[in-house]
């Protein structure tokens, strides 16, 4: 059977690396699926890396990068599809809240010929009413506002995407972009797997507020010029309501010679100054990953690799060759100094 290569984003998850190694190699194992898992340690300061790095030792397959410093799970991702080297990957976080049993319905997906199977989950369960809103709105937008309709309705928590798509997913060399979303817009043949997510078992999530809302800005601003399109129409509306309360004013004044009040007109400038600041804003977000994208910056850098990976590093990324390769336990002692 043809190679799978599971990609795992990984930060601060050293407690979750093994039991989640056992079930990749009973799933995979036992499905008779040729894999091999490359590990992308995001700079994490508990000693993943050295976890990872023993995980190598015993089982080949098993492969590791550290980022030399924490770049962001999508970064992370991408990172191990440029050396992924199977006929499909899958992207699977280390959390354990997904079963890699999953990987094998969707290998099976793909071998009937889609190009992206995505794994989404049945029901959002655990999660407090304000996260099931922020997610459910964030799909709404995803699906009715960008169009990217590929995207299941309840999202997705991970997905297998073949070769020939992942080449061109590989060509897309944005900083600041949803793999998710990118995928999606692209529109390749896809199928859809539910499963029951699993509650986390170790530590807490680092997917905080401040991710979210990166991650939805970086989405709307990578796929769609909506809100400048928004902005437009917004700024001829105002002047439309300017002119109207203009001509009010006028007649008012004629006919019961009246002025207008100072409250209103505070309100009015108030209104019109939020605005103005708020398309400011937006149009900031997009020149400033204008910048990122102009700036001659790699895209990420790799402090280490366990084994040292064959084949060339991307254009846009960076091997540190200064560092002096440290032991596993100087490793733990390191990170857990930062």
């Amino acid at each position: 059977m043809a190679k799978l290569s599971v990609i795992s984003p990984c930060y601060n998850e050293r407690q979750s690396l093994r039991p989640l190694y056992e079930e990749i190699v009973s799933a995979l194992d036992g499905a008779g699926i040729d894999w091999e898992w490359i590990v992308v340690d995001d700079h994490s300061s508990d000693g993943s890396f050295a976890a990872i790095s023993e995980l190598s030792r015993i089982d080949p397959r098993v492969r590791g990068i550290r980022l030399a410093g924490n770049s962001g799970s999508h970064i992370a991702m991408f990172c191990g599809l440029d050396y992924a080297s199977g006929a499909c990957a899958a992207v699977l976080t280390t959390d354990l809240e997904d079963p890699p049993g999953v990987l094998v319905e969707l290998v099976k997906k793909w071998s009937e010929g889609f190009k992206v199977v995505w794994a989404s989950r049945r029901e959002r369960r655990g999660a407090g009413p304000v996260y099931n809103a922020m997610a459910r709105a964030y799909y709404f937008v995803l699906r009715r506002v960008i169009d990217i309709r590929q995207m299941p309705k309840n999202g997705a928590d991970f997905f297998l995407i073949d070769r020939a798509a992942l080449d061109i997913v590989r060509a897309y060399r944005d900083r600041n972009i949803s793999l998710f979303s990118l995928v999606g817009w692209l529109d390749f043949p896809h199928a859809t797997v539910l499963f029951d997510k699993r509650q986390r078992r170790f530590g807490a999530s680092k997917w905080s507020l401040a991710r979210r809302v990166k991650l939805f800005i970086d989405t709307v601003t990578g796929f769609s010029h909506f809100p400048i399109r928004a902005m437009s129409i917004i700024g001829v509306l105002c002047a439309a309501v300017g002119f109207l309360f203009a001509v009010y004013i006028v007649i008012d004044h004629l006919m019961n010679q009246t002025q207008a009040g100072w409250t209103s007109t505070v309100v009015i400038v108030l209104f019109v100054g939020g605005l103005q600041m708020l398309m400011l804003g937006t149009l900031g977000e997009y020149f400033a990953r204008v910048l990122d994208e102009v700036r001659p910056r790699p895209r990420y850098i790799i402090e280490r690799m366990v084994p040292r990976f064959a084949g060339n590093i991307p254009d846009d990324a960076i091997m540190l060759t200064q560092r002096p390769q440290l032991s596993d336990a100087d490793e733990v002692v390191r990170e857990a100094g930062e």
